[in-house]
């Protein structure tokens, strides 16, 4: 468990090994104003550390993964339809990292779509994204509104 040091303010600091970058040591810094709050954060930072993204994907990058991973285990005409969609209907987020992904970055996307394609297609691109950023970021959770499912007219 790390330990914490007292700073001249009087607020307490931990350093915790967090990557090598460059050939360098880098570290995470906690500051809080008793010694347990800062060694907390240090600690759940340690125990988060596992379930991270490991490197810093973008939302394509993320959903290649997830279509390569998935390969062997679904079939092939629903891989032919996720590299569809990857190719079609994930551009406007395509370039946005997982890590920074914001409710409101995929309610925009989303909405963009709605005037571009079905509310079938529109939920299972949503569907193929949010699968495969779960993959990289599995404490990632979005609260978005999709379009309401058409109710078919029979005549």
């Amino acid at each position: 468990m790390p330990k914490a040091k007292k700073l001249k303010s009087g607020s307490w600091n931990v350093m915790v090994f967090s990557h090598v970058e460059d050939g360098k040591r880098k570290y995470e810094s906690f500051t809080a104003p008793t010694k347990a709050e800062a060694e907390l954060k240090a600690s759940e930072y340690l125990a988060d550390k596992k379930r991270r993204v490991k490197h810093d994907l973008t939302v394509k990058e993320a959903v290649a993964g997830y279509i390569t991973a998935k390969t062997n285990v679904l079939s092939p005409s629903t891989i032919r339809g996720y590299r569809r969609m990857e190719r079609c209907n994930i551009q406007g987020i395509s370039g946005a990292r997982v890590r920074s992904l914001t409710t409101e970055q995929m309610q925009l996307w989303i909405s963009d779509l709605c005037c571009q394609y079905s509310s079938k297609t529109v939920r299972n691109v949503y569907s193929l994204v949010i699968a495969s950023v779960a993959l990289y970021a599995p404490n990632l959770s979005f609260s978005v509104t999709l379009p309401a499912k058409q109710k078919k007219i029979r005549s």
